[in-house]
């Protein structure tokens, strides 16, 4: 049970639920922890981390050789919030094949401008 306790109870979780809080809003945030909470009284809820920020041992084929580098460098870390109010999307495509460009690239800009996310495309090599 104290195990469990310090899984629950730690820093980067306490951030992640306040964000969660202030983006999604309280309902939904405890939704989460709940979910949260249950796989690991299950112990389906398991983390790369320990309780003490210590790496767990995994096998070498858990994750490739970049996913660990970034990992290592402490890329994967939350979004910081919106300050405009509305998210934006950037989607990156081949625009030169017109099945793409209008199948997958401008209907994917289109559904996400009507649910009022700013939304650009660009052409891959462009980048």
């Amino acid at each position: 049970m104290t195990r469990l306790l310090a899984q629950i109870f730690r820093p980067t979780l306490a951030q992640r639920f306040l964000l969660a809080v202030r983006q999604e809003g309280l309902g939904t945030a405890l939704r989460k922890a709940h979910i949260f909470i249950g796989m690991l009284w299950r112990g389906e809820g398991r983390s790369a981390l320990n309780a003490g920020g210590a790496l767990n041992p995994a096998p070498d084929a858990y994750l490739q050789n970049i996913w660990q580098q970034l990992a290592q460098g402490g890329a994967f870390h939350p979004a910081p919030p919106h300050k405009g109010g509305r998210p934006f999307i950037a989607i990156i495509g081949d625009l030169n094949l017109p099945q793409c460009r209008k199948y997958r690239v401008e209907q994917l800009a289109q559904f996400w401008e009507g649910q009022g996310v700013a939304c650009k495309f660009a052409h891959y090599q462009d980048l």
